[in-house]
C-alpha cells in the first residue's frame, strides 16, 4: 500500500496506523529502503486521535474486519480524520 501512495503522491506525508506492530515495522523498513519518511503508530482506528486531518485515508481489505454494529464507528473515525473536503 505504502508504494502504491508514494508513487501516487510521491509528496505525500504519510503516517501508517496499525494495531499490531508487525505490519509498522515492515513499513518503516520499506520506507528507509525507498528514502521514505514515514510516521507509525500503533493504535486500533477506532481509538487513534490525530493533531492534524488527513486528505487522504487508505485502506486494504479492511472494512470487513468490523461487524455491521461497529461499522458506523468506522465511518466516523474515518470522517473525524479526513480534513473537510478530504
Amino acid at each position: 500500500m505504502l508504494a502504491r501512495i508514494v508513487g501516487a503522491l510521491p509528496s505525500a506525508r504519510t503516517t501508517v496506523v496499525d494495531a499490531c506492530e508487525t505490519p509498522l515495522q515492515l513499513n518503516l523498513w520499506y520506507a528507509a529502503r525507498a528514502g521514505l519518511e514515514i510516521r507509525t503508530q500503533c493504535s486500533g482506528i477506532l481509538d487513534y486521535a490525530s493533531p492534524a486531518a488527513f486528505d487522504v485515508i487508505c485502506t486494504h481489505s479492511f472494512f470487513g474486519q468490523f461487524s455491521r454494529d461497529e461499522r458506523p464507528r468506522l465511518v466516523a473515525a474515518w470522517h473525524r480524520l479526513l480534513r473537510p473536503g478530504g
